[in-house]
């Protein structure tokens, strides 16, 4: 018994530094190992949430509402964050536009989020025309319960962060709109479940 032990613990330590050593690297990941210092940033004017270059995201299947991205708005800060409008407009046609930011630090693992972290800047008040700054706002992990209980925060990790921060602010927005485009994910499903039924 005592062997068997030894051995599976001999063999799990043995995957763990094989894992370790076995990364690929990615050559559009920018590494963010430093302590991170925020940068800080006036907010654009509130937009008109039915005017501009919104992009519907795909979330899943299942998701009710529309997750929309003001495309204008996508901008990688100088403290290498990804900054951004968000409208989550919900079943009933009510926008809900926040200024977010997510922060894709990589070489870090944590809870299956690469240690990615997000943050809301503002919210939009429409009776007011200006934004709402949150009272309490830090930097929150994007961790794997996050991820799976905010599907839309998720998404973005996924798009934003997943393959590396691009390098300039077109190739991010382009990113987004081929990866990111509700009309083109749903094509894109649609093809390939019609591939599987064959």
């Amino acid at each position: 018994m005592k062997k068997q032990l030894f051995v599976g613990l001999m063999l799990l330590a043995f995957a763990h530094f094989a894992q370790a050593e076995s990364r690929d690297w990615n050559d559009n990941f920018t590494e963010t190992r430093s302590e991170f210092q925020e940068t800080e940033m006036d907010l654009p004017d509130l937009p008109n949430p039915n005017e501009g270059d919104w992009l519907d995201l795909y979330i899943s299947e299942t998701h009710k509402g529309t997750a929309r991205i003001l495309l204008s708005s996508v901008h990688i800060a100088p403290d290498r964050s990804v900054r951004y409008i968000l409208n989550q407009r919900s079943a009933q046609g009510y926008d809900n536009v926040s200024a977010e930011g997510i922060l894709c630090m990589t070489g870090y693992r944590f809870l299956d989020s690469g240690g990615a972290k997000v943050k809301t800047f503002g919210y939009g008040d429409w009776h007011n025309q200006r934004w709402i700054t949150p009272r309490k706002s830090d930097w929150a992990v994007l961790g794997g319960k996050m991820s799976h209980t905010d599907k839309v925060r998720g998404t973005m990790y996924q798009l934003l962060c997943i393959d590396g921060l691009p390098k300039n602010d077109d190739d991010l927005r382009k990113r987004l709109h081929t990866h990111g485009g509700r009309n083109d994910r749903e094509r894109e499903l649609s093809r390939k479940n019609s591939r599987d039924d064959d």
